[in-house]
């Protein structure tokens, strides 16, 4: 690439300005955003939206740690807790649904529910 920006006659801030607009123009990006590109879609204001499931095995699943407050909390309180991620759909959400509920697929619950914050401690 920077030989194809290269010109002599051009300062050497103008080349790298060059090469530095070249190479943020080039970036990885999601499949989401890759197809509506393709397609021609805006990629803001759609009308759904798009919600992960993380699939893999669960040892290999990528958790979200709780944010330091909260972990700050956890250590003054009980230190040997390991209550230290935030919740996962398929890996806390989903086995545990109530046994009306027992019928229903991740995605359907995934769909129809929104996660939220709650305060109170829900005992098991």
């Amino acid at each position: 690439m920077w030989r194809d920006i290269f010109t002599s006659s051009k300062s050497l801030a103008s080349n790298t300005l060059s090469f530095m607009l070249r190479s943020v123009k080039n970036r990885q990006v999601g499949a989401v955003e890759a197809a509506d590109r393709l397609l021609g879609h805006k990629l803001f204001s759609k009308s759904r939206q798009l919600r992960f499931a993380d699939l893999q095995k669960p040892d290999h699943v990528k958790r979200v740690l709780k944010p330091i407050q909260e972990l700050q909390k956890i250590v003054e309180n009980d230190p040997q807790s390991l209550d230290l991620y935030t919740v996962h759909w398929v890996l806390d959400v989903y086995p545990n649904r109530p046994d009306k509920l027992e019928n229903t697929s991740l995605y359907e619950v995934m769909s129809w529910y929104e996660r939220e914050k709650t305060t109170k401690k829900i005992k098991p």
